[in-house]
């Protein structure tokens, strides 16, 4: 019952985002469902997880042009895109001034 209520509260929006959309509108509710969705929190968890990997892994003295060196900057560029989308996805269905209510989310963005 409890997860039921938190999984409600999860979707329910307010107000408008981007200034065009409001609570009703399909994007913005698609939007909150995947972002809300644990498929999709669980995604987000492993993808930092990879990236705190690819954090370790990079060093300066890594050899320009080596194999890992390739890789640590391909996966910085990935992890980048992929939580700018994150942060975009987040902003546009809860709106921007709901996302940084919390205080977790004004340290991710």
């Amino acid at each position: 019952a409890k997860a039921e209520a938190r999984r409600a509260a999860a979707l329910a929006l307010e107000g408008t985002s981007c200034g065009l959309f409001g609570p009703t509108h399909p994007a913005r509710r698609a939007a909150n469902r995947l972002v809300s969705a644990p498929p999709f929190e669980a995604g987000v968890l492993v993808c930092i997880l990879l990236s705190s990997v690819a954090l370790a892994l990079d060093s300066p003295l890594l050899r320009p042009g080596s194999v890992l060196r390739r890789v640590v900057d391909g996966a910085d560029l990935a992890f980048t895109l992929l939580f700018g989308l994150e942060l975009a996805l987040k902003c546009f269905a809860k709106s921007v001034r709901v996302y940084l209510r919390s205080g977790w989310n004004v340290l991710d963005a």
